[in-house]
C-alpha cells in the first residue's frame, strides 16, 4: 500500500469505554480521520486502511446492543461497514452542523445509534440512517460551490475579516490578561475595531446569504423544468444505490437479499429529502401521503421497492427528530452553569418552577404564608435574572438558541401529529416508533422552558411577572376544559392579550424556514412565548393521554383554523 495521506490512528479502546459519547457526541478524533484528508488510493486499498476504524465506529454506535450486531452475517456486517465507509466520503462535502459546530457526519451516526438504542435491528433501516442527509447535502453542497465561485471576493474578504475578528479578540484577552499599564485604552481601542468589523462580517454574511437564496432559487426553476427533483433522482441513483452496489461486487457479494437492501437504502433516502420548493409540511408529509407506495414503485421499480420502504423512512424521521431536540437541548447555553449559580452566601440557587408560583398564588386560606412566599419568590427572580448567562444570536443566523428550542417542538409535534393521521388512515402502526418517546422529550422539553421562563424572565424589568404567569395559568386551564386545544383556531380579536384562541396557528404559521419569524416573535414576548409553550404541553399530554388524538386543523397541506372559542369583546 502506498503512502496514507492519514496520520496517526485512534485510541478505539478509550473512546468506546467512554460514556453515552456516541448518542450525544461522537469523538472527534475519529471523525477527523475520515474527514480530514481525500486519499488517492483506490476503494479497495483505503478501505483495508481504514477498516480498524470503521470497526471502532460500529461498536460506538452499537454500544449496549452488541448482541444485536453479532446476528449480523459477514455480508451484513461488511456492508454495514462499507455504507459507513461511503457516508463518511459523502458528508465531507458538508459544513459542520449549524447547532453544535460538530462535523456533520456526527448527525446521522447519531440517528442510527438513536435507531439501535430505540430496539430498530433491521439493518437496511440502520444504513439508510446513515445516507438520509446525504442528497441534501449534495444539493447544498452544488449552491454554495456556485455561490462561491460566482463571489469569490466577497467570500475572501470574508475570510479576512473573520481571521481579523479572531487575531483582535485573542489580542484583548492578552491585553486584559497582562493588565499592563494603560491597557484599559488600548483594550477600549481593540474593541471598537472589533466592533467595526464584526458589522462588516454580518453585512458581507448577508449578502452572501441573498446571493445564495438567488442561486437557489434559479436552481429550483431549473430543476422544476427538469421535472421537479432530477439531481436528487440521479444521485440517489448513481451515487447510492449503483455506488454501493460496485463496493459490495468488489467483496464479491451480489446476492438478491443484498440487492433488496441496497434497494431499500436508495428508495429510503429519496423518500427523505426534500424535493424542489418543498416547505416543512411538504418534506414531512411526503412518507405519510396516500398512494406513496405506487409512486415509488414507479420511480425505483417494483424488484427493488417495497412498502416496508415507507414505515423504514417514518422511523427515521422520528429518529432524526430525537436527535435533534437532544443537540439543541446540547447547544443551550449555561444549563450547567446556571445550575451552579451561587448566591452571596455561597449556596446553590435553586430555579424557580412553574408549579411553585402557581401554588403561591392560588387563592385559600393561608394568605399570609403565600404572601411571604410571592416575596421570596420575588426576590429569587430578581437574583436570578442577575446571573443568567447573556444569550448570544448564533453566529450567521439572526435566531436565539431559545427560538430554535421552540421551533424544534414545533416540527415535532408537526411529525407525531401527521404520523398519528397516517396511523388511523392506514389502519395499522409501527411498534418501533413508540420506543422514541419523541412525545415525552417534547413535553420534558416544553417544561424547561416553562420552568426556565418562570426563573430567568419575571424580575422586576420583566413584562412577564409572576401574577401575570398565574393569570395565564388561569386562562389555560378554563381554555383546555373547554376543548380548545383540540383544533387550530382563528385570532379571538380580543382587546385582552391573553387569548389562547390563534396560538397555535401562530406556532404552527412557518411555511418555510424564512417565515420562522413569526416563532421569533412570540420568543422575544415571553408572555407570548410561556402560552405558546402551554399550548404544545397541553397537545403533548393530549398525545399521551389520548392514543387517537391528533390536534384538528393541523394536515398535511397546512393549517385549517376553525372559529375562535374565546368572545370578542370591545377594544
Amino acid at each position: 500500500m502506498g503512502a496514507s495521506p492519514h496520520s496517526g490512528k485512534v485510541n478505539l479502546e478509550r473512546l468506546v469505554r467512554r460514556n453515552e459519547l456516541y448518542l450525544s457526541r461522537i469523538d472527534h478524533g475519529i471523525v477527523s480521520f475520515f474527514t480530514d484528508k481525500d486519499s488517492d488510493d483506490s476503494f479497495e486499498v483505503d478501505f483495508k486502511y481504514k477498516e480498524e476504524q470503521l470497526e471502532g465506529v460500529v461498536k460506538m454506535i452499537y454500544r449496549g446492543q452488541e448482541e444485536a450486531y453479532s446476528y449480523l452475517g459477514d455480508d451484513e456486517q461488511t456492508l454495514l461497514k462499507v455504507a459507513l465507509y461511503d457516508s463518511f466520503e459523502k458528508y465531507k462535502i458538508a459544513n459542520n452542523r449549524k447547532l453544535t459546530g460538530a462535523p456533520f457526519v456526527q448527525h446521522p451516526l447519531r440517528v442510527a445509534r438513536t435507531l439501535i438504542k430505540a430496539g430498530v435491528t433491521d439493518l437496511t433501516t440502520i444504513i439508510a440512517a446513515l445516507y438520509h442527509d446525504t442528497a441534501e447535502e449534495f444539493v447544498a453542497s452544488h449552491i454554495r460551490n456556485s455561490v462561491k465561485l460566482k463571489y469569490k471576493s466577497e467570500h475572501e474578504e470574508l475570510d479576512r475579516l473573520t481571521e481579523k475578528y479572531g487575531f483582535l479578540t485573542r489580542s484583548i484577552k492578552q491585553l486584559q490578561g497582562k493588565r499592563m499599564e494603560g491597557y484599559e485604552a488600548k483594550v477600549a481601542g481593540r474593541r471598537e475595531e472589533l466592533d467595526l468589523v464584526e458589522q462588516r462580517i454580518v453585512e458581507r454574511k448577508r449578502f452572501i446569504q441573498e446571493k445564495k437564496d438567488e442561486v437557489r432559487k434559479e436552481y429550483f426553476d431549473r430543476e422544476a423544468t427538469r421535472g421537479g427533483n432530477y439531481v436528487v433522482d440521479q444521485f440517489v441513483n448513481k451515487e447510492i444505490y449503483n455506488k454501493l452496489e460496485n463496493y459490495m461486487s468488489e467483496f464479491g457479494v451480489d446476492d438478491d437479499t443484498m440487492i433488496e437492501r441496497i434497494g431499500g437504502v436508495a428508495v429510503t433516502s429519496y423518500l427523505l429529502t426534500r424535493g424542489t420548493k418543498e416547505n416543512y409540511y411538504d418534506s414531512i408529509n411526503r412518507i405519510f401521503r396516500p398512494g406513496l407506495w405506487e409512486e415509488l414503485a414507479c420511480w425505483g421499480g417494483e424488484d427493488r421497492t417495497k412498502p416496508e420502504d415507507i414505515e423504514m423512512a417514518i422511523m427515521i424521521k422520528f429518529a432524526d427528530c430525537h436527535a435533534n431536540t437532544d443537540e439543541i437541548r446540547r447547544r443551550e447555553p449555561g444549563r450547567k452553569k446556571i445550575a451552579r449559580l451561587m448566591d452571596r452566601d455561597s449556596q446553590p440557587i435553586e430555579e424557580i418552577t412553574y408549579d411553585e408560583i402557581i401554588a403561591a398564588y392560588r387563592k385559600g386560606p393561608d394568605l399570609h404564608d403565600r404572601s411571604s412566599t410571592r416575596t421570596l419568590l420575588k426576590d429569587k427572580a430578581n437574583e436570578l435574572s442577575k446571573r443568567h448567562p447573556q444569550t448570544k444570536v448564533r453566529k450567521g443566523t439572526k435566531y436565539f438558541p431559545g427560538f430554535e428550542r421552540l421551533y424544534r417542538l414545533y416540527k415535532n409535534v408537526i411529525l407525531v401529529n401527521a404520523y398519528r393521521r397516517w396511523k388511523a388512515q392506514e389502519g395499522h402502526e409501527i411498534p418501533d416508533v413508540q420506543n422514541f418517546v419523541l412525545v415525552n422529550k417534547t413535553l420534558k422539553e416544553t417544561n424547561q422552558i416553562i420552568d426556565h421562563l418562570c426563573s430567568y424572565h419575571t424580575d422586576d424589568s420583566s413584562s412577564l411577572t409572576h401574577y401575570k404567569v398565574y393569570k395565564i395559568h388561569m386562562l389555560y386551564e378554563a381554555y383546555k376544559a373547554k376543548g380548545g386545544f383540540s383544533e387550530v383556531t382563528e385570532p379571538s380579536g380580543l382587546a385582552n392579550e391573553f387569548s389562547f384562541d390563534g396560538i397555535s396557528s401562530e406556532i404552527f404559521n412557518p411555511r418555510t424556514m424564512k417565515d420562522r419569524d413569526s416563532i421569533k416573535d412570540i420568543y422575544e414576548q415571553k408572555d407570548k412565548m410561556l402560552m405558546a409553550a402551554l399550548a404544545i404541553k397541553a397537545q403533548c399530554e393530549s398525545y399521551l393521554e389520548n392514543p387517537t388524538y391528533v390536534l384538528n386543523g393541523l394536515r398535511r397541506s397546512g393549517l385549517e383554523t376553525s372559529a375562535s372559542l374565546d368572545e370578542p369583546t370591545e377594544p
